[in-house]
């Protein structure tokens, strides 16, 4: 009996050290109001912020979701500044001349739950 619960309590240990590994950081100070503001009235049921490496830099798209037509998604630099719109009703799939396509995913930072 001893060994069995000497077993469960590594594998409860090694498990739960684990996952406070995989928390992640917190998103800039700068994006916190931002992503605030953003969350307290998400557009849609399915809309999240997401971080991005893009142009050598991190960066935030604030994604409405698809409940609506031609809803953009918004892209910040890591300062807050607004780097520009994606999608809505021209389709436009380049920030600051560059298409997005070259963005590489890191983390979604937020959902609606």
């Amino acid at each position: 009996m001893r060994p069995l619960l000497l077993s469960f309590c590594f594998v409860f240990l090694i498990g739960t050290g684990c996952a406070s590994k995989k928390k992640t950081s917190a998103y800039p100070s700068a994006m916190k109001e931002i992503i605030q503001k953003f969350s307290a009235n998400p557009p849609c049921k399915d809309a999240h912020v997401d971080e991005f490496d893009f142009q050598g830099k991190t960066v935030y798209t604030l994604h409405p979701g698809t409940c609506g037509a031609d809803m953009g998604t918004e892209v910040y630099d890591s300062g807050g500044k607004k780097l520009g719109m994606l999608g809505g009703f021209a389709g436009k799939t380049s920030i600051n001349g560059e298409d997005f396509d070259k963005a590489v995913f890191k983390r979604t930072i937020w959902k609606k739950s």
